[in-house]
């Protein structure tokens, strides 16, 4: 297992997302010019944003619970980071450089890091309000692997108005020299989700010509992905996770009960 994960880094990339890592006392991440580990409901989990062999960029889980039982700690040895499984060493890493617009705030005050945060190379923003079902009533439908409702007012705004987006997007661009920029967002009755979106993909086409992505539930008129397409949309994903009927039901319950595994498929 251990030569196969020193060998393979896409193996090692795909262990820690599943196992997370323990950090060790000797890490400095701040103080050495790593990002700030941030919950944002843009991330991959809990963002300690690493660099492994290969230059593949990565995040690592390390503040879930299930994060405190991984095999997977990281040392800091004369300024220099490594990863060990059990004790071995497996591969030595680098941390994902720190922007200075990390430290900066938006015109109208807000840290930019809660307008939208770098997920290795790309800008990703969770635009709107958080997940309805996770204000369902008179009880939760949320996904059962899901933390955004965790999230909100944490590291992350719950209102981006387009022009702070901007401002944030064209420094990520300038600075951190992103190509590409996510937005995510949840479920909201009415299906208005993509009517959010759309200004933010048009002012950045407009503006910028960055390759702009948008993760949604699946919109009931397919032809709205047909118009994107014209506006220029490069990526489009439906938040799809698990193909098995009986465990989509369990796992996603909001999902099944507003759209069905056979709508997502």
């Amino acid at each position: 297992m251990i030569e196969s994960l020193r060998s393979n880094p896409a193996l090692l990339k795909l262990d820690l997302y599943c196992r997370g890592a323990r950090l060790d006392d000797s890490c400095y991440i701040e103080e050495d010019g790593g990002r700030k580990i941030l919950r944002t409901r843009a991330g991959l989990g809990s963002g300690l944003e690493l660099i492994l062999p290969g230059g593949l960029w990565t995040n690592v889980p390390v503040t879930e619970p299930f994060a405190a039982r991984s095999p997977y700690t990281l040392h800091r040895e004369q300024g220099r980071y490594s990863l060990r499984y059990e004790g071995r060493a497996v591969a030595a890493v680098t941390l994902s450089p720190r922007p200075d617009w990390y430290e900066a705030t938006t015109t109208t005050g807000k840290p930019m890091t809660r307008i939208g945060t770098l997920q290795g190379t790309y800008l990703g923003i969770y635009q709107a309000k958080v997940c309805e079902y996770w204000t369902a009533r008179p009880q939760k439908v949320n996904c059962k692997f899901c933390s955004v409702g965790l999230n909100l007012g944490v590291d992350d705004a719950d209102e981006k108005s387009v022009d702070e987006v901007m401002e944030v997007v064209r420094r990520a661009r300038d600075e951190s020299g992103i190509t590409y920029v996510d937005f995510n967002t949840g479920h909201y009755d009415g299906d208005t989700y993509l009517d959010i979106l759309e200004p933010y993909l048009v002012r950045i086409k407009k503006e910028l010509g960055l390759l702009v992505g948008f993760q949604t539930p699946p919109h009931r008129n397919l032809k709205r992905y047909d118009a994107l397409r014209e506006m220029g949309l490069n990526r489009v994903s439906f938040c799809f996770e698990i193909f098995d009927p009986e465990v989509f039901k369990e796992i996603c319950p909001g999902k099944h009960a507003e759209y069905g595994l056979d709508y997502y498929l």
